[in-house]
């Protein structure tokens, strides 16, 4: 598993509804993307859900995986880096090495959005640093709120919520965020 994982996508919509007719608004948040020892594979983020009643459930992707041959780094919002490839960054491509023609994962260069009537900032993650000339992509840059993202991560990941994930290194976990007004 040389290639960095892609990170999560993101989603944006509003939903007009009555408040008093809704008792409960469930949130699942996706988990990142892991590399499993056992099956020896990229697993890749887990889907963050908001399911509200009489609505139909949102269902916002998470990363893919990197991988050992073409396209090596894995798509997402920001893509994975190749076997010494960055990950990408603001929904760009990952980085890929031009000598071994690895290309790096897709960045779907969606815009990030005004959000919340812009009490709230996002921006973009930095890409996960590949780590080494030859081997290992770097995970795709996440989102961050406020110019913050989950702590402690290792330089590999991309930073932010929804992360891309850095060989045995476990992407971050998604985020949602509910404006109710």
């Amino acid at each position: 598993l040389n290639g960095g994982g892609g990170s999560g996508l993101f989603d944006n919509f509003v939903i007009s509804m009555n408040l008093e007719d809704v008792s409960t608004i469930q949130v699942d948040i996706g988990e990142g993307g892991y590399y499993s020892s056992a099956t020896q594979t990229g697993m890749e983020g887990k889907p963050t859900i908001i399911t509200i009643p009489g609505e139909v459930p949102a269902i916002i992707e998470g990363g893919q995986p990197g991988q050992l041959e073409f396209p090596y780094g894995g798509s997402g919002w920001s893509g994975g880096g190749s076997d010494g490839g960055d990950g990408g960054f603001d929904g760009s491509d990952g980085g890929w090495r031009v000598e071994e023609d690895e290309e790096g994962g897709v960045g779907n260069g969606k815009p990030l959005p005004l959000i919340a009537s812009g009490q709230l900032q996002l921006s973009p993650g930095k890409g996960g640093i590949s780590g080494n000339v030859t081997t290992y992509g770097g995970g795709g840059g996440g989102v961050l709120v406020n110019g913050k993202g989950p702590e402690g991560g290792h330089v590999g990941v991309g930073q932010g919520y929804g992360g891309g994930g850095h060989l045995t290194h476990k992407a971050n976990n998604g985020l949602a965020i509910l404006w109710i007004m």
